[in-house]
């Protein structure tokens, strides 16, 4: 048995459990989830909200009382009858840790584990299991059909808490104007016709303050982060923003010929290695 810790938005739990997947798969066990970390968010935390309930994966849940860390003295000793010991592995740095091969069956997994190293070897169960449970609405229909019919782009905007939460600003950072303008000059120079489909969680701004191609379709429907992402995995080509929802949006789809442009800098943190979460077959600008 192997136990992923989820915390974060859609995109951080994605790759939670990822990485959690793969583990399992190397062992040929079964993976569980543990969902804790959403009842105790402090005040400073972005709310945040279990969300792979929307694909078609195994939600498989602990019960945390359940279990102790077999590397936790305290919990040692408050072990009572029944419960099962798991040893704990906590990822030690942002970029890819080798030792995560290494972990043995009955582990209990924390980190963020933002690099497709971690699970490109079982990308076909991947795309299995965040395949989406609902039917998407007429309207997203329609616009994937145009963008099957289009040499279709999605550009996201990320701001929201990268705004309005001053930790989140400070550690991520925003991608100006000035990164979608090269974005979109280097797609332009690449691809014949392309069609730009704009996704933002504040678009009323992108249209007040970035100089868009006229042709832009912006997608203002949808009320959930799933349905956009679902458009996103649609588009045969990427722009992402530093946000690890877009990274998915582009990750999953399955265009073998499509361009994908992302951001040189991740995070403001010039201290966090970052190098390992754009894959090399992306561009980076």
């Amino acid at each position: 048995m192997i136990v992923i810790k989820l915390q974060g938005g859609l995109g951080n739990q994605m790759f939670q459990y990822a990485a959690g997947l793969s583990a399992a798969h190397n062992l040929k066990t079964n993976l569980k989830i543990d969902l804790s970390w959403f009842n105790n968010l402090n005040e400073v935390d972005t709310p945040r909200f279990y969300e792979l309930d929307n694909f078609n994966l195994n939600q498989d849940f602990i019960i945390s009382n359940q279990y102790y860390f077999i590397n936790d003295p305290l919990k040692k000793r408050l072990l009572s009858f029944g419960k099962v010991g798991l040893d704990s592995y906590k990822e030690p740095h942002f970029e890819y840790d080798k030792n995560f091969m290494k972990i043995k069956n009955n582990t209990y997994i924390e980190g963020y584990f933002q690099t497709e190293k971690y699970f490109k070897n079982i990308r076909t169960e991947i795309l299995k299991s965040f395949s989406i449970k609902n039917e998407p609405s007429v309207k997203s229909k329609e616009i994937i059909n145009l963008a099957h019919k289009n040499e279709s782009v999605s550009l996201h905007v990320r701001r929201g808490d990268y705004v309005t939460n001053k930790n989140a600003s400070k550690f991520h950072g925003l991608m100006g104007e000035e990164y979608y303008k090269k974005a979109i000059s280097i797609i332009n120079k690449k691809i014949k016709n392309p069609k730009y489909f704009i996704f933002s969680d504040e678009i009323n701004w992108v249209k007040k303050n970035f100089d868009l191609p006229k042709s832009s379709l912006f997608v203002t429907h949808n009320k959930s982060g799933i349905e956009d992402m679902r458009i996103m995995i649609e588009c045969k080509h990427n722009i992402i923003a530093n946000s690890s929802f877009s990274w998915w949006g582009a990750w999953l789809g399955r265009n073998q010929d499509k361009k994908v442009l992302a951001p040189k800098v991740w995070f403001l943190d010039d201290k966090t290695d970052t190098s390992d979460i754009i894959p090399r077959r992306w561009k980076k600008i």
